[in-house]
């Protein structure tokens, strides 16, 4: 999409489909445990607005429902992102634990566990 060009109700509208698909992926890939990019999303969502400030649409009814399905989607995934940084903060403190544990530990110790 360019903001250089009005943009009618469909084309909004599909605008509005390709950025929901878009989040809809984001969050696939966050539960399959991936890293995402969300600067297209925010791309997307920002020359959406940017059309519909330069040019609002005749009939808004469909485009408000539309874009509050993003924000809804948007919210899911803060969510999400926030629970998996939440787990990958608890799996840190545990490993951290572990490998300061295993540092400090008596060598002497180590070796007699080996033997049994």
């Amino acid at each position: 999409m360019t903001t250089d060009q009005k943009m009618n109700a469909n084309e909004l509208q599909q605008g509005i489909e390709a950025v929901s698909d878009m989040i809809v992926a984001a969050r696939k890939l966050l539960a399959a445990g991936e890293q995402i990019d969300l600067t297209s999303i925010e791309n997307e969502i920002d020359t959406l607005c940017q059309a519909i400030h330069a040019d609002p649409p005749k009939n808004s009814r469909d485009i408000r429902r539309g874009l509050a399905a993003i924000v809804d989607d948007l919210d899911a995934l803060e969510h999400e992102l926030n629970d998996q940084h939440r787990q990958l903060e608890k799996n840190l403190a545990e490993r951290t634990r572990k490998l300061a544990l295993e540092a400090y530990s008596d060598p002497a110790n180590k070796d007699s566990e080996n033997k049994t």
